[in-house]
């Protein structure tokens, strides 16, 4: 996966200085309009995970500001009902994300290191489910789900040594995607807001000079 993710972004000739890797949950919300263009209200935010993994190069002398790239596998979920229809709906997908990012440490202190990231992200349909009441429909090849979304993610974060090359990392991020463009005369269309909350470690590479 990892060497999937060097091809992509075309950095065979570059040395990753680190690796990363990135587990937590994700806490999603739909923002779904149908068919009709009616927006659905009282939908529930609903936790599901991720995992990521990805490379990280000091861009510059000071050692503070970093280039990322990552891929991830992501889970959102919402549901939500209505009483006068008698209906209770909802959704189940999960995607794979390639993310370029840009990562700052503006604050040192002792060995804490915090710092923003800011993570745009593109994200392919790997597998999604819609239950209405009790059937349940695949999203696979429907055109205001299986296509691309595009997000823009970005927070903080803090960092520690743990090894002499190794360290550890909470971070937290508030993802928001880009309207999924309705096709045809259909106006169904979808966003989703998330936060994610990560427990990570930042791994040197054999020949890193990148002492933390």
């Amino acid at each position: 996966m990892f060497l999937a993710l060097l091809c992509f972004f075309g950095v065979s000739q570059i040395k990753a200085q680190q690796i990363f890797f990135e587990a937590g949950p994700v806490i999603s919300s739909f923002h779904y309009t149908d068919s009709q263009g009616t927006a659905l209200k009282d939908l529930q935010s609903k936790t599901k995970g991720f995992l990521t993994v990805g490379y990280r190069q000091i861009l510059n002398d000071k050692r503070n500001l970093f280039l990322l790239g990552s891929l991830s596998y992501m889970g959102y979920a919402s549901e939500g009902s209505s009483a006068a229809l008698d209906v209770h709906y909802s959704w189940d997908v999960r995607y794979i994300g390639i993310s370029p990012g840009i990562e700052y440490t503006f604050l040192q202190h002792r060995d804490f290191k915090f710092f923003l990231r800011a993570i745009p992200s593109i994200e392919f349909l790997v597998h999604g489910s819609q239950t209405i009441n009790n059937d349940v429909y695949d999203l696979k090849g429907e055109d205001e789900f299986d296509s691309h979304i595009v997000y823009a993610r970005a927070g903080p974060g803090i960092q520690f040594p743990i090894a002499k090359n190794a360290m550890a990392q909470l971070a937290y991020s508030y993802g928001y995607s880009f309207q999924i463009a309705a096709t045809g005369a259909s106006q169904e269309n979808l966003n989703i807001s998330t936060h994610q909350v990560s427990v990570g470690l930042v791994i040197n590479l054999p020949g890193c000079n990148c002492a933390f």
